[in-house]
């Protein structure tokens, strides 16, 4: 008799945002890190279940997080840094977007155009 164990986890990839001394040309690690949030998404970078997003400290944009997953795509602060949006909004059909310990200040943001 033989004994099959499956183990089952989803670990996907780490990626890293540094308003100020990031580039879009980075691959996005560490050491090379993307700029600010809200470019990763205007760039149409593209994630994977399990993927986590850290970010470095500064100001992030207005962010339009896109993209439909079976599990949790992780957007967190690098370690005790400080990361800040204006604004975030999640496209429709987003799904399974987790967004922890980053702070939205809605008072850095333009205000809303009057509706006429």
């Amino acid at each position: 008799m033989a004994l099959v164990l499956t183990v089952s986890s989803t670990y996907g990839a780490s990626y890293y945002c540094d308003p100020s001394t990031g580039s879009m040309s980075n691959p996005g690690t560490l050491d090379e890190p993307w700029s600010t949030l809200q470019e990763v998404f205007d760039a149409d970078k593209t994630f994977s279940d399990g993927d986590v997003i850290y970010l470095r400290a500064g100001k992030h944009g207005f962010p339009t997080i896109k993209g439909s997953h079976a599990s949790d795509v992780t957007i967190t602060r690098y370690d005790d840094e400080v990361p800040v949006f204006d604004r975030v909004e999640f496209s429709s059909g987003a799904s399974h977007w987790v967004l922890d310990n980053v702070q939205v200040h809605a008072s850095y943001a333009p205000p809303d155009p009057p509706i006429l």
